[in-house]
């Protein structure tokens, strides 16, 4: 599985790595922000790191593509 969105400012890349799945979001400059893999039951502190560098827009578009 791999998939690239815009939300917002952010460009977000959901791909597939074996058997888990990395997140990461480069900046409207092409800058990597952030890559990271998912795990299975991601913790508050993931979508918080997540919408510290981003946004909540971000977060909620991403939870959106994995269907949480």
């Amino acid at each position: 599985m791999g998939t690239m969105f815009r939300a917002a400012d952010w460009f977000v890349r959901i791909r597939s790595k074996g058997d888990q799945l990395k997140i990461t979001i480069w900046d409207k400059h092409g800058d990597k922000l952030f890559s990271d893999f998912l795990s299975p039951e991601p913790t508050t502190r993931f979508w918080s790191s997540v919408a510290k560098l981003t946004s909540d827009e971000v977060v909620s578009a991403i939870q959106r593509k994995l269907s949480y």
